[in-house]
């Protein structure tokens, strides 16, 4: 059932109160542009008639097709707020990989039964994440068998559905967000999930009661995509209050699950005992298609 998830817009507009920037105020190009420019840059696509934004990150001296990284901020976030933040950009320089920051309607995804206006007007986020995929595509050489997304809380939602409804991405990387679609139907792809025991806006253990999210327990959706890949029974590990869960699956994929003791609703950065952006990489790196 959809719902505004009023409870966790204002968790989650309270933890972002302290965050950078807002959207960018660089001039946009549109999808018709040529070549994406090297380095930080503001780019549209039209779907179904909208004007979406995204920012664009493109490093120098690609001469090969190249990964691409999509990713989804958090609710009341923002492309400009993520990129600064989560250091996609140092990857992208030190591995060759371009990153694509989308900009959500109002600051929101719709993921599901979340968040905020986007979900309220029930924007097609998919298309739009789509659309991206293939301006980015249309304008430097991405490699499509290494095209990967990511996304925290709202984002992370965002991310699940992607993984649940398209079959254009090599892997999946959701940090602090659940699985709100049916996901029966998903094609088969890599996951990594990163979550924190401490997080109270999107509990690891599930919202039974739909007062936030509205999302099943992390490990019965890890679990849900072990079953549905035929993976072996997971290796646990317990490092530095740091449980890490991997199952390998056919056809080289892997569902990774890890839980961070002290994090909290927050994309961590190492001080938790896991650096999600490169733990996130060196997963997309080893899973491509």
């Amino acid at each position: 059932m959809r719902h505004p998830a009023a409870a966790l817009a204002a968790l989650v507009l309270a933890v972002l109160a302290a965050c950078g920037p807002g959207s960018g105020s660089d001039a946009p190009s549109g999808g018709d542009a040529g070549a994406l420019p090297v380095g930080s840059s503001v780019q549209q696509v039209e779907v179904d008639g909208t004007t979406r934004t995204y920012r664009a990150y493109r490093p120098a001296g690609l001469d090969e097709p190249a990964p691409l990284v999509l990713f989804f901020h958090g609710y009341g976030g923002s492309a400009e707020q993520a990129e600064a933040e989560y250091g996609w950009d140092e990857v992208a320089d030190s591995e060759g990989v371009v990153v694509a920051y989308v900009d959500g309607v109002e600051n929101s995804f719709d993921a599901g039964s979340c968040c905020g206006p986007a979900m309220e007007a029930e924007v097609d986020d998919v298309a739009a994440a789509l659309a991206v995929v293939e301006d980015v595509a249309g304008r430097v050489a991405v490699d499509p068998a290494r095209r990967y997304a990511s996304g925290f809380s709202n984002g992370g939602a965002m991310t699940y559905r992607l993984a649940c409804e398209t079959d254009v991405f090599a892997a999946f990387g959701p940090v602090g967000g659940g699985e709100l679609v049916d996901c029966d139907g998903a094609a088969p792809a890599s996951l990594l999930h990163i979550h924190g025991a401490r997080d109270a806006v999107v509990p690891v253990g599930g919202d039974p009661d739909g007062t936030g999210m509205g999302h099943p327990p992390v490990e019965e959706t890890v679990a849900g995509w072990r079953d549905r890949l035929g993976c072996a029974p997971p290796v646990t590990t317990d490092e530095d209050r740091v449980v890490t869960s991997t199952a390998a699956c056919p056809d080289g994929r892997e569902v990774t699950l890890v839980v961070a003791d002290v994090l909290e609703h927050t994309w961590p950065t190492g001080s938790a005992g896991v650096d999600a952006t490169t733990v996130l990489w060196e997963f997309f790196a080893a899973h491509p298609r």
